[in-house]
């Protein structure tokens, strides 16, 4: 799968994120870059998306992981 863009407005600002589908087994992953943390989106058990935030990712913007999620569900 090509990467895409989603455009997401968020605290009055529009920003733009790459993100990179990616297949691992039989489960679909989208990658993103927020800043330098990568965060992973993937489907939970009900196959909406959840975020996997590494540690050194702190403070994360849940919102702004909500919104990207959300997105990319509509992309689907």
């Amino acid at each position: 799968m090509d990467p895409f863009l989603l455009k997401i407005s968020h605290k009055g600002t529009e920003q733009t994120f790459e993100v990179q589908p990616a297949l691992v087994g039989y489960t679909a992953q989208f990658i993103v870059y927020i800043g330098e943390s990568r965060i992973t989106f993937e489907p939970d058990e009900e196959n909406n998306l959840r975020a996997m935030v590494p540690a050194d990712y702190k403070n994360p913007d849940v919102p702004l992981l909500q919104k990207i999620a959300e997105s990319i569900e509509k992309w689907l």
